[in-house]
């Protein structure tokens, strides 16, 4: 998912196997993003050009991850996440990514 401009709300959705050329293999924000019940597996930013968040990719501010699994993403930096402005994390699950 591309989210170039406004606010984005996710829930109940699941991103896998996607891949990104640089940054974002399943998910790429520009903007605030919030992110509830969302699974996010087995995403690729391809690590040859040392691409970003392999499962999420960020740049803009207030970015809310709730209830959500990060599950065996790649990235050269930010195999999981990559945010580039605040972040919360509340009840959510980091596993070897």
């Amino acid at each position: 998912m591309h989210a170039a401009s406004g606010t984005v709300e996710v829930a109940s959705v699941t991103f896998e196997n996607n891949s990104a050329s640089f940054d974002g293999g399943g998910v790429y924000a520009t903007h605030a993003i919030t992110l509830e019940n969302v699974e996010i597996r087995r995403n690729l930013a391809l690590t040859q050009t040392g691409g970003s968040g392999g499962g999420v990719y960020t740049e803009g501010s207030a970015q809310v991850a709730a209830a959500s699994r990060f599950e065996d993403n790649t990235a050269g930096y930010g195999g999981g996440l990559f945010a580039g402005g605040d972040v919360e994390i509340a009840g959510s699950d980091f596993v070897s990514n």
